[in-house]
């Protein structure tokens, strides 16, 4: 719901973006850049969305596409949304990735953009991982699932970035 019409939107890889691309599936006048093609093969039929691919070298295990091709293909485009996907949403450290080559990518789209929503689901608040992508004041959202304890939602919310739990209506949202 956050995605509205005649929106350009960049989908990032990983399972929960996965299940944004799902929820896009119906949707009319999008435009979807991603590098994933787990994503692309879930979009490519869609009559109401153009689909764009990054290009670029694919990675075996999650069919990622990385590499200076992938993060070209951001440099010549603008975005309004980037719906990212991240191992690790920490309030002092900000959002990262198990790869540096994954978080290359991802930081080449935030570039790009004019708002970020974060999805991450619960077990991915408070984490720390290898490399990082950028702090929390780059995002404009967090979205995660309703097992996130009430304690790290303070967490994040007292940095100042908007934090919604998917399932709860929206006159319930978090945010400060």
């Amino acid at each position: 719901s956050m995605i509205g019409e005649r929106e350009t939107v960049i989908l990032d890889v990983g399972t929960t973006t996965l299940e944004v691309a799902k929820a896009l599936r119906g949707r009319r006048n999008l435009t979807v850049l991603t590098s994933s093609l787990h994503i692309a093969g879930v979009l490519a039929k869609e009559p109401g969305i153009r689909l764009m691919l990054t290009g670029g070298t694919v990675t075996p295990g999650d069919l990622s596409l990385i590499g200076d091709l992938a993060e070209e293909a951001f440099s010549r485009l603008r975005f309004d949304t980037l719906v990212m996907g991240v191992a690790g949403v920490d309030a002092n450290v900000g959002c990262t990735e198990f790869s540096t080559d994954d978080a290359r990518v991802k930081r080449a789209a935030l570039a790009t953009v004019r708002r970020c929503i974060v999805v991450a689901d619960s077990s991915k608040l408070g984490v720390v991982t290898f490399a990082r992508i950028c702090p929390l004041d780059s995002i404009t959202v967090v979205v995660t699932d309703a097992r996130a304890q009430a304690e790290q939602l303070a967490t994040l919310e007292s940095t100042h970035v908007e934090v919604v739990v998917a399932g709860q209506d929206s006159s319930k949202r978090r945010s400060t």
